[in-house]
């Protein structure tokens, strides 16, 4: 039995710890951050929840579908109806995206769901690797150190991958190194009165500032009565431009910009009851590595993510799949 540690627990980290540990091996799942979620995170701000990582998912691939018709059939997922359109810098018009599946009663629960039955600890940030013998030594930013992993999945943001990497002088990490993330700045919105916008969710291609705006209430699962709750999503050449605003500066634009989109459609858009803007500063990969894991089998290290082979949940999930894969082929060999 291998004692596997996989650092990153959203969706590849815990599509690979969960096959793992099906096959019979010691999966533990670190991550620095306080909950389960990773790039599904829902975040609840004055008992109001927002979803304010990946927006939804749709399958693309046989394999996919299969996952996404099981955690429909667990409840996990459901299909999220709703009036979608693009904008195209000039007009609003209906969107023809196939299905759309989000978490209930949050995104984050999808990875919740995954968890379910394996050891995964929030708060571990590690900060260096070294590798002793035939096995990794782990360090944590509070001085606890691991010493029997005997193999070792990363599962997160290239950059922080490439960053730990070269704490244990890993070759592995000058493969990497040209990939690099777009960041995301993200408003949270909550208003006391419907807003009655034209559509639920508009995704933009050519918007100076805006990149996806939709009503978080309209997915299934959320509270009807209340506070309509609203996520915007800032495009990524904005968020590269505007990545070292600060929160209030970058908040105060986003809601300009929200503001413009409304009167468009001759909406005045009243004062948010609540406004929080959040930053992820790796959000999505500006060229994919083209491959969906990188293994050094001699090691025991595999490096997997959604960065690897696009910028999707399921490219999430199947990078975190072949990750588990490849981790087995090297026990076995």
């Amino acid at each position: 039995m291998a004692n596997i540690a996989i650092i990153g627990a959203g969706l590849a980290g815990s599509a690979a710890a969960k096959r793992l540990r099906e096959a019979g091996h010691n999966a533990l799942l670190l991550d620095k951050g306080a909950r389960p979620g990773g790039r599904t995170s829902t975040r609840n701000i004055n008992n109001l929840s927002f979803d304010h990582g990946a927006q939804f998912l749709t399958a693309k691939t046989e394999d996919f579908a299969k996952t996404v018709e099981q955690w429909h059939h667990a409840g996990v997922v459901a299909p999220w109806s709703a009036r979608f359109v693009d904008h195209d810098g000039d007009s609003l018009k209906p969107s023809d995206t196939p299905t759309r599946w989000v978490g209930t009663p949050g995104m984050a629960d999808i990875v919740a769901h995954l968890q379910s039955g394996l050891d995964a600890r929030y708060h571990a940030t590690v900060t260096r690797l070294h590798r002793v013998g035939m096995t990794w030594q782990l360090q944590t930013d509070e001085g606890e150190t691991r010493n029997d992993i005997t193999h070792l999945i990363l599962a997160i943001p290239c950059e922080q991958a490439v960053n730990l990497l070269n704490t244990a002088a890993s070759p592995v990490a000058r493969q990497l190194s040209d990939v690099t993330s777009y960041p995301c700045w993200t408003l949270l919105l909550a208003f006391d009165q419907p807003l009655n916008l034209p559509f639920d969710a508009a995704r933009f291609r050519n918007h100076p500032a805006l990149g996806w705006v939709a009503n978080n209430s309209t997915k299934p699962g959320r509270p009807r009565n209340g506070p309509e709750c609203w996520v915007v999503q800032a495009h990524p050449h904005w968020s590269e431009e505007n990545l070292e605003v600060d929160k209030p500066q970058a908040a105060e634009q986003l809601m300009h910009a929200f503001r413009q989109l409304a009167e468009e459609s001759s909406v005045p858009l009243p004062d948010p009851l609540s406004i929080k803007a959040h930053r992820w500063r790796y959000a999505q990969a500006k060229q994919p590595l083209g491959e969906p894991c990188i293994t050094d089998p001699d090691h025991g290290l595999i490096v997997c993510g959604d960065w690897m082979i696009g910028q999707r949940i399921e490219a999430a999930c199947l990078s975190g799949a072949a990750a588990a894969k490849a981790t087995l082929d090297i026990i076995a060999s």
